[in-house]
């Protein structure tokens, strides 16, 4: 009876372990809009996304900071616009204080300039407050596993926009200075796509995206893949993916 008993007490202590671990594995998110009508409905739509623990709401860089700094945030939605400072501001200043923090930019704005504006300030991801319940899930979940997520719909607008003369050739180095392979595994990076992922479509092996990721790298005299995204979007390459 007493092996029967322990290892009953055992398996009950396996699975409290387990819902702990299924418990901690999910996010606390804040969104920070300062139009509550749109707080308050991407809230309901966040609701429906499994791995969302809590859901925080600010409408003012004060009330976020007084969430950010009482409650354990994993995920933020940053609105463009605020009232008293840019959400890129806002964003930057949040990437410091919380460095474990991913955030995700929101925005009716889908020009290049502001995505790029995002991106150096650390956002993760980049989606439109007209987006679907699939593509907020799928930021989501890309972000919160260490990948970046921008929205296709922004991404194919940047895409078709007219590119300056000044923009080829950027601080990262000349647009020619990538092959046609690197250009299409630049684009695939953009979109998401780990190198995994990157190695599956294009049925090349994983060393080889790899190598083209570092010649990708080293070629525009970038220190990480940030500064490449960066590059792609001041350089309007993404045709090559997004029709």
């Amino acid at each position: 009876m007493g092996f029967i008993f322990t290892n009953r007490w055992y398996l009950k202590r396996i699975c409290i372990t387990f819902h702990q671990s299924t418990m901690e594995s999910k996010s606390n998110v804040l969104i920070i809009d300062d139009h509550l009508l749109f707080r308050e409905g991407f809230e309901a739509l966040l609701k429906g996304v499994d791995i969302i623990n809590n859901i925080f709401q600010a409408g003012t860089e004060e009330e976020a900071n007084h969430i950010l700094t009482n409650y354990n945030i994993q995920l933020v939605f940053m609105d463009i616009k605020l009232e008293g400072i840019s959400g890129i501001d806002l964003t930057n200043k949040i990437r410091k204080a919380y460095k474990h923090i991913k955030i995700i930019g929101v925005s009716m704005y889908a020009d290049r300039s502001n995505l790029a504006k995002m991106i150096n300030a650390g956002a993760k991801g980049y989606l439109p407050k007209n987006t679907s319940f699939k593509e907020v899930n799928e930021a989501i979940q890309a972000v919160m596993n260490g990948e970046r997520y921008f929205s296709a719909s922004i991404l194919a607008n940047i895409s078709t926009t007219p590119v300056s003369a000044k923009g080829q050739n950027s601080k990262y180095g000349i647009y020619t200075a990538l092959s046609p392979r690197e250009l299409e595994i630049l684009s695939l990076i953009c979109l998401g796509f780990t190198s995994a992922e990157i190695s599956m479509k294009l049925i090349i092996s994983l060393k080889t995206v790899e190598s083209h990721r570092y010649n990708i790298l080293s070629k525009l005299n970038a220190k990480n893949m940030a500064d490449v995204i960066l590059y792609a979007v001041e350089n309007g390459i993404l045709n090559s993916i997004i029709h």
